[in-house]
Parts: structure tokens; sequence; C-alpha cells
């Protein structure tokens, strides 16, 4: 009864294991957690469930597909599930080099705990619903979750250059791109590759009047026009998009505390102080413009270039 289910409480725990119904509710919690404004968290347990059959999960791309989906859907956090004899025995089973990775990928990920937590879920987009799981399988996923729809979504044709938004020399089958806002409605899109066993790398055709930045990434310049992507299996990406005609206008009391990459231009009006306290990287096409009787303050933060060839 997912599509009727209802909360008191402050979150929405959902714990589940692949089914060929994982994305079709994972949708559903995901809206429910958008509609009633209330975090929602997964517990993972440690199995993979083809028709009456379970399967543990016993590597880190298995690992990377359950945690990244939910992640794709806008999760809030992930919880693993010990609860029982049972399942405890089946989590010292998982080896001892997956769990090192899963630390790290943990770290990874409460290094942007900022931007996660903001993100809100607007919808995903499966090339096709061939199961990666069990071969021969259809996935079930909502049907406005096909791909025939991802040139309707209004961040698609905002982000992507719809006359061939990707490009790859082998199948995309196993692409999943999702859409998330934060409270700012700035735009986010998530890049999944739901194979388990086959890597994928990719072109993104993204429209003129953007670029996109590697939130997980080393690399801090935005990037135009076209991107390569490179997926391990399971693996997925996120990425924050600018617009290069947005404006950054402050008129009240602002303060920036966490890492931030900027396009546009910044415009502090008379009202305005702008507080920065962590380092902001400017594009070449952004600026900042400080009118009489705006402020800037830098409280510890620091202002510097987000390509290493800008002057």
């Amino acid at each position: 009864n997912c599509q009727n289910s209802t909360t008191d409480t402050d979150y929405i725990y959902w714990p589940n294991y692949w089914t060929n119904d994982f994305f079709y509710n994972l949708d559903i919690i995901s809206r429910k957690s958008v509609e009633n404004n209330l975090p929602f968290i997964y517990v993972l347990t440690p199995f993979f469930k083809t028709t009456s059959q379970q399967t543990l999960l016993k590597n880190k791309y298995e690992f990377n597909y359950v945690i990244y989906s939910a992640l794709l859907y806008g999760a809030k956090g992930i919880q693993y599930w010990h609860a029982g004899v049972f399942y405890k025995s089946c989590w010292f089973s998982v080896d001892e080099e997956v769990k090192e990775y899963l630390k790290d990928l943990h770290k990874k990920f409460t290094e942007k705990e900022q931007i996660l937590l903001s993100l809100k879920f607007q919808g995903a987009y499966h090339y096709s619903n061939f199961s990666t799981i069990k071969p021969g399988y259809t996935e079930k996923i909502p049907s406005y979750s096909n791909w025939s729809n991802f040139n309707d979504n209004i961040y698609a044709n905002e982000i992507f250059n719809l006359s061939d938004p990707i490009q790859s020399n082998s199948s995309i089958d196993s692409i999943v791109i999702s859409f998330l806002i934060d409270d700012f409605s700035n735009r986010y899109f998530w890049i999944f590759n739901k194979s388990m066993t086959s890597a994928q790398t990719l072109q993104l055709n993204l429209s003129d009047s953007c670029s996109v930045y590697n939130i997980f990434g080393d690399e801090t310049c935005p990037i135009s026009n076209n991107i390569t992507v490179s997926l391990e299996p399971g693996e997925a990406k996120l990425y924050r998009v600018f617009f290069v005609n947005d404006t950054i206008d402050i008129s009240q009391t602002k303060t920036w505390c966490e890492n931030k990459v900027v396009t546009n231009e910044i415009i502090i009006h008379p009202s305005g102080t702008l507080t920065i306290s962590d380092t902001v990287r400017f594009d070449k096409r952004a600026s900042i413009i400080i009118k009489p009787g705006g402020k800037l303050v830098l409280d510890g933060g620091t202002l510097t270039n987000a390509c290493d060839n800008d002057t």
C-alpha cells in the first residue's frame, strides 16, 4: 500500500531490497517525501530479491546500485539494517575490502551533506526498463519515467540539447537521469549507470545557455557544451547546473558558509550584505557588483578562480 501510505513522523523510512517494483516504489516514496516535506531514509538490507530467491550483496558495484539509486531519488540518509542474528550474519560475510570502500563512499557523501540534504526530487527517466539484476526481466517503473517522456521535462529542456542529449559508443539501456532542485530552485541532475557489470563512458550534450559542475569531482571549473562522463558499474554522478544569464541578487543579509562555484553576476544592493566564510570560486563570466550601501564581508572566506587558466 505504498500509494496510500501516510505518516505522522518526522521522517519516512523505507526498508526494501531490490524487487521488480523497486524503482516504482522508490518514485512513490520520493514524491511523498517532497509533497509532505518529510526527508526519507533508505534502509538498506543486504539482499537483492529475484522472485522467490534472495541474493546477498557481495561486491562494491552491487552496493553502488542500491545506494546511488536511493540518492538518485532524493534520499536524505542511508541506514543499514542489521536487526536479528540472520541479518547480522549477512553483514559479517561482506568482504572487508568492500566495507572499506563503503566507508570511503560514506565520507564522500558526508563531505557534501549540505548539498545532498537540500535537494528535492523532481523526476527520473530510465532509458529502458530492462533489468540489470535479472537478465530478461522487466522492471516496473512509472509510465511518466519512460525515456519517451524525457523531452517533455522542463529541466531537460533547460539543461540538455534535446536533439541528441546523450552519445555513447555502446548501448545506454542502463542509463537513468534524475532532476532535483534545492531551496533556491537551483537545478541539479544525477546520471546513473544501472549496470552492475559494465562501465559506461558517455557524452552529455548541454544546451547553449548552461554549464555544469561535478559536485563530487576534483575539478572546479564549470563545463559548457559537451561533457564526458565515465561511470563505474552501479555508479552515479551529481551535477549542479548554472545558467549563463542568471543574476544573483543580494538585497538582504546573506551568509555563504560552504564551498561554492559562481558563474554569474552577483549584485549586492544598497540594503544587502553578503558574508563569505568559505571558498568561492569564480568562473570567467562571473563578477561582483557592490552598489553604494551594499557590503561584502570576508569572514575567513576566499575568492579565487574556478579555472586554473583564468586570470
